[in-house]
């Protein structure tokens, strides 16, 4: 038997109301689970592009307050349970297409725009314990990211130079 418990509470905090409604549809074939599904966040000012740079939301200037915008986000989900084992593996993909910029409270659902997700591992589970170990990544590069950390943090990531270093081209 399961239960899941799901619980929400409502905070009205500097524009940060957000909602979106998801649904999701999920099936079994021996021991595999697959699921498929579907998020969407309609326009609301909680994901509107406030800030065009992490550097604007820094200093707290925003550049056009009151912006809306949406979210879209597509994922699927395969668990593989492995015969004999406390084993189980599991992989996720997903997709999300939005704003690329930064909401009222410096965050974004899809920072940089449209985004791929992905993730691999497995679950090993003993009595009512199960212990998760999964590699999760994005195709959000440093690059694309860049425009989205504040002035101080691109710095600390800039490579160090020196005036009297020689330059080379690679």
């Amino acid at each position: 038997m399961e239960l899941d418990l799901i619980g929400g509470y409502k905070l009205h905090w500097r524009r940060t109301d957000f909602a979106e409604p998801y649904a999701k549809l999920t099936g079994t074939a021996g021991p595999a689970t697959l699921t498929a599904g579907v998020a969407y966040a309609p326009k609301q000012q909680a994901i509107g592009k406030w800030y065009a740079t992490g550097a604007d939301a820094t200093a707290g200037v925003y550049t056009d307050p009151g912006a809306k915008d949406d979210n879209l986000y597509l994922w699927g989900d395969g668990a593989f349970g492995i015969a004999g084992t406390p084993v189980t593996a599991k992989a996720h993909l997903g997709h999300s297409w939005g704003q690329d910029g930064l909401g009222p409270n410096a965050t974004a659902v899809s920072p940089t725009g449209s985004y791929w997700d992905w993730s691999l591992g497995a679950d090993a589970t003993w009595h009512n314990l199960t212990v998760n170990v999964s590699y999760v990544d994005t195709d959000i590069s440093d690059a694309r990211a860049t425009y989205l950390a504040p002035a101080s943090a691109r710095d600390r990531t800039a490579p160090a130079t020196s005036p009297a270093a020689p330059s080379s081209s690679r």
